[in-house]
This record gives C-alpha cells, structure tokens and sequence, in this order.
C-alpha cells in the first residue's frame, strides 16, 4: 500500500488509543481498545508486515472478546441499558462498523493470491534467503536460519506478545496449576 495510507491507519490508531485511554466508562475503554487493536493489524499490514498484522488482529480479537466477556459477567446493567442503542448514536456506530468493514475488505483485496510466485516475498525476499541464507546463518535448516537469524526480534516480539496473551487468559479466568482454588478451611 501507499505511504499515505500508512499515515491513515497510524493516526487513527492513535486517536483509538486516546479515545480509549480518556473513556470514562468500561464499555467504551474496550471499544477503542478494539478500535485501536484493529487499526493497528491494518497498519502492520499496509507496511507488509503481515505476520505481525495477523498476529495483531488475533491478540486483539482475542482480548477484546475476554474484555467483553469479563463486563458482561462483572457489571450488572439495569433493563433500560440492555435495549439497543437508537438514533445518532446508533447511526454512529454502523457508520464506524461499515468503514472498518470497507477497510478490511480494500486491504484484503489488495493482497497477492495465495501462491503468486510475483508476490513481494517470493520475488524479493524468499530468493535471497534461500541463495544466501545457508552460508550466512550456518544453520542447517534454512527455515531455523530465516527464524533465528535473519527474523529473530520479530520473532520474539511475536512470541512474547502469544506469551502474554495466554498469561493474561489465564489470569481473567483465575486458572492456577493445581485447578481451581477453594477459599475457606
């Protein structure tokens, strides 16, 4: 994609940050939260950083259903709050869910077929690693090489972002090692 585009997603992902960090109430938290986890995957991938974007978009999904799981069990609502969001406001919110749809899509249909031996990776950066890669990483498997060697901080940074998702499930569902706690004598 375009450098402008790049722009785009940058300072929307930035202005779901705030909108997030400023939120006064929990529901709307959670809602940049996602905002900002979304245009963050899309930003990932307009760079051509898909792993990262792939990555991004299921760490997000995934935080943003326990965000939503945990209020909807720790937050009573009165029956008023339960009935669907009418006029602007709703307006608002399909407005906002049909643009991120359309992004998705756009980004989506500007990525090569599966296979494309024209794609960016396969003319750019599969040829080299496969010609040189042996002699540089002396790794015997050339993929260990690519991993290890040639990607090894985007591959931890991705491992510590899967690291500390499961950590953090494991925390919002109070699991321990030894199964569930029992409190009392």
């Amino acid at each position: 994609m375009s450098q402008p585009l790049d722009t785009v997603f940058l300072l929307l992902a930035l202005v779901a940050a705030a909108a997030a960090l400023a939120a006064r109430d929990l529901v709307t938290a959670v809602i940049g939260f996602s905002g900002f986890s979304f245009l963050s995957a899309m930003f990932f991938a307009s760079l051509g950083a898909l792993d990262v974007a792939f990555t991004e978009a299921a760490v997000g999904v995934v935080a943003t259903v326990l965000f939503a799981v945990v209020l909807g069990r720790v937050r009573e609502r009165p029956p008023a709050e339960r009935r669907p969001a009418r006029g602007a406001r709703a307006l608002a919110t399909g407005l906002a869910m049909a643009l991120a749809g359309a992004a998705l899509l756009i980004a989506v249909s500007q990525l090569p077929a599966v296979g494309d031996p024209g794609a960016p990776a396969s003319v750019n950066v599969s040829p080299r690693f496969i010609e040189a890669g042996p002699r540089e990483t002396g790794a015997q498997n050339l993929v260990t090489g690519v991993l290890a060697d040639y990607r090894s901080y985007d591959t931890l940074g991705e491992t510590l972002v899967i690291f500390t998702a499961g950590l953090v499930c494991l925390l919002v569902t109070g699991a321990t090692a030894g199964g569930p706690r029992e409190d009392g004598p």
